[in-house]
């Protein structure tokens, strides 16, 4: 991961939209409703850096050889970035930080990633075996869908179900 995705990955984990990235400052120019439209920079600026820790609720740790960052992910573990900087520690731990931070929205990205392709495998197997209609589940919860993606009430997604001549745009049946 470079610089520019790394600083992307941990901006995105805080929330905030990025607009653009500066190479030669090392900055990003980001957006969120809260501060409105502003610079980043936490690998630089100690202020951004300690922002991005609390917003996340970090474990930020520093001992005379090593810094690092602690966060929980969303399955709990703990995920942990360690720099050492014999010359600067506060840099060390503020590149700890957003290297913590990266790692959160990676295995965001990573888990979507899996959930769709479960999601893209169940629907395979449904018309592999020609079921009518489209059936997702959810959070263990049961959640129909129509053709045109909005939720219905009935088993199955209902676009095609008791229709002569029609077809479902979802699973072609």
């Amino acid at each position: 991961m470079d610089d520019k995705e790394l600083l992307e990955f941990a901006a995105k984990a805080a929330g905030y939209e990025v607009l653009a990235y500066d190479e030669q400052t090392d900055e990003l120019a980001c957006r969120c409703p809260a501060r409105g439209t502003f610079i980043w920079a936490p690998r630089k600026d100690d202020g951004d850096a300690l922002r991005l820790a609390v917003q996340l609720r970090m474990e930020v740790f520093s001992s005379r050889l090593v810094q690092g960052a602690s966060v929980r992910g969303e399955d709990m573990r703990m995920i942990t970035r360690v720099c050492l900087r014999k010359n600067d520690p506060c840099a060390a731990t503020r590149r700890a930080i957003v290297c913590a931070a990266a790692a959160i929205e990676r295995e965001k990205r990573d888990r979507q990633t899996q959930r769709e392709e479960r999601a893209a495998a169940f629907l395979e197997a449904a018309l592999a075996k020609g079921e009518r209609g489209c059936t997702v589940l959810v959070r263990r919860e049961k959640k129909n869908w129509n053709a045109s993606g909005s939720q219905r009430s009935a088993k199955n997604c209902g676009s095609n179900a008791g229709q002569k001549n029609s077809a479902c745009t979802i699973c072609s049946t």
